[in-house]
C-alpha cells in the first residue's frame, strides 16, 4: 500500500507538468528515489522473511528424520 501510494503521488505530480524539474514555485514532496527506497526496503524485509521460514522448515525436517533414525537422540534431545 505505501509503495503503492508513492507510485500514485509520484505520477500525478509528473503528470502535470513532467518538463519542469524544479522550477520557482514547485515543491514535490515525493521523488523517484523515495518509491525505490521503500520498495527495496520492502522487498529486504520480504527476504528475511522468507529465509527465516525456509530455514525454519528445514530445522524441522532435519530434526524430525534425524529423530526417526535414532530414537530419543533427536536435533534437540529432550532433557532427562
Amino acid at each position: 500500500a505505501t509503495v503503492g501510494l508513492l507510485v500514485a503521488k509520484t505520477l500525478t505530480n509528473a503528470t502535470a507538468n513532467p518538463f519542469l524539474s524544479g522550477g520557482a514555485g514547485s515543491y514535490n514532496p515525493v521523488l523517484a528515489l523515495d518509491v525505490f527506497l521503500v520498495q527495496a526496503s520492502t522487498n529486504t524485509l520480504l527476504a528475511h522473511f522468507v529465509s527465516l521460514l525456509c530455514s525454519l522448515w528445514l530445522v524441522r525436517v532435519v530434526g524430525r528424520n534425524s529423530a526417526a533414525a535414532s530414537p530419543g537422540k533427536g536435533l534437540f534431545p529432550r532433557p532427562a
